[in-house]
């Protein structure tokens, strides 16, 4: 008797922690300590939607789970909505500034990734592949650079997983590192880009050009080409300069292969600001 009042205890809890199975076909947790039990269990990261209480995870990105490479990307997360019941010092741990925001997070608690836009299916889908790739990347640079503290190609990937994490001060220490080591492989782009990502995500507009420019010069796939020049494009049009913002527009439509999201950002721009500036 005992023994089922304790099972019925623990299925009462566990039932409050998860919402209703939705039409987008995901049981959303509702307890970010559930959502840590679960993903380490699982050896799985978390997606975590922060979000007004009005607004329902499923209904922030209703199309795109209708989309079937993003449900089954979304199939290696352990989901968990913390609409309307996030706190202050969630919000400030994981450096969500403004919501509607999707942060993910490794089983280990690392900030992989933050998305504070763009929750269409093909823009979302890259920021749940780059989440997923981080999860395998930190303990394999980690290993790494224990071995070897100075390796170019490490530390640039670290650059990009501590910026994509939030934490600027080592990233651009990790960055110096790369390029004391004379690094100028692939993984500089990305990591320049990451960094003026956050540079930018936190309204340092003027502290994020440079890096962009620094990956538009480092960039050696036409991807990360054109995600720098899509990124100064959109610095410079938060800095109301139309003339420069256009330029990088026009960059990134000659990018042979840039991804079709970016070039229709240009392309519309450009349609709508034709005549001025």
């Amino acid at each position: 008797m005992a023994r089922a009042k304790v099972l019925l205890a623990i299925f009462a809890l566990v039932s409050s922690s998860w919402g209703s199975f939705r039409a987008s076909g995901v049981f959303w947790v509702k307890s970010l300590d559930v959502g840590f039990a679960l993903a380490k269990r699982r050896h799985k990261p978390m997606l975590v939607v922060f979000n007004a209480p009005q607004r329902p995870s499923d209904s922030l990105m209703a199309e795109s789970f209708n989309d079937p490479d993003l449900q089954e990307a979304l199939n290696s997360f352990v989901p968990v909505d913390l609409a309307g019941s996030s706190t202050p010092e969630l919000l400030t741990r994981y450096r969500v500034h403004a919501v509607p925001a999707v942060v993910f997070i490794s089983s280990e608690g690392i900030l992989l990734t933050r998305v504070t836009s763009g929750f269409d299916a093909p823009d979302f889908l890259l920021e749940v592949r780059k989440a997923l790739k981080a999860e395998k990347d930190w303990p394999a640079v980690r290993a790494k650079l224990a071995k070897s503290p100075k390796d170019g190609p490490s530390n640039a990937r670290l650059a990009s997983l501590e910026a994509n994490s939030g934490d600027l001060k080592a990233a651009l220490a990790a960055l110096k590192n790369a390029e004391e080591a004379r690094y100028t492989g692939p993984d500089l782009a990305v990591a320049d880009n990451a960094i003026g990502d956050e540079f930018q995500t936190s309204l340092a507009l003027n502290q994020a050009l440079p890096y962009f420019l620094a990956g538009k010069k480092a960039a050696r796939t036409s991807f990360d080409l054109a995600y720098s020049l899509v990124s100064l494009q959109s610095v410079y049009m938060s800095l109301r300069k139309p003339a420069q913002a256009k330029e990088y527009a026009h960059m990134v439509l000659q990018v042979k292969n840039a991804p079709v999201a970016y070039a229709s950002f240009a392309r519309q721009f450009l349609l709508q600001n034709s005549g001025k500036g």
